[in-house]
């Protein structure tokens, strides 16, 4: 589904990542990323663990053709952001169109959903939706 999907949760730290020269053709999403906060608990009397961590992240020189649903999707949690990502030279072709229905989707994040495209529902086709970061 993801060409590229960074995704961090149950305390899980994900830092320290560079990944460049990267072509794709037919992607659903190019580039996802995305801190969630299950607070899941595997075993009776576990305590929940607490949100992990997205950072020090540097995607560059990525060239996608036809992409499918959305070109980007980077999203941290409240009191939680992605931290420090550096997107350059970003090249994504993908086609417009979608029902009014789509345009009025709700892109607002749902941190305790396995990270994943389908948790936003069925959107118009935009470039990406980048919330809860910071020095993006």
């Amino acid at each position: 589904m993801s060409g590229i999907a960074l995704n961090s949760v149950d305390g899980a730290l994900l830092h320290d990542v560079i990944l460049s020269d990267i072509t794709m053709d037919g992607i659903t999403v190019p580039i996802s990323m995305r801190l969630g906060a299950r607070l899941k608990t595997f075993r009776a009397g576990d305590q929940p663990k607490p949100p992990g961590v997205l950072r020090d992240i540097t995607i560059k020189n990525v060239h996608v053709t036809r992409a499918q649903r959305v070109g980007m999707l980077i999203n941290g949690i409240p009191g939680h952001p992605v931290e420090n990502l550096t997107l350059e030279n970003i090249d994504i072709a993908l086609p417009g169109g979608g029902t009014p229905r789509m345009r009025s989707c709700n892109s607002s994040r749902r941190s305790r959903h396995i990270p994943s495209g389908p948790c936003l529902g069925r959107c118009s086709r935009p470039m990406g939706f980048i919330c809860g970061t910071s020095a993006a």
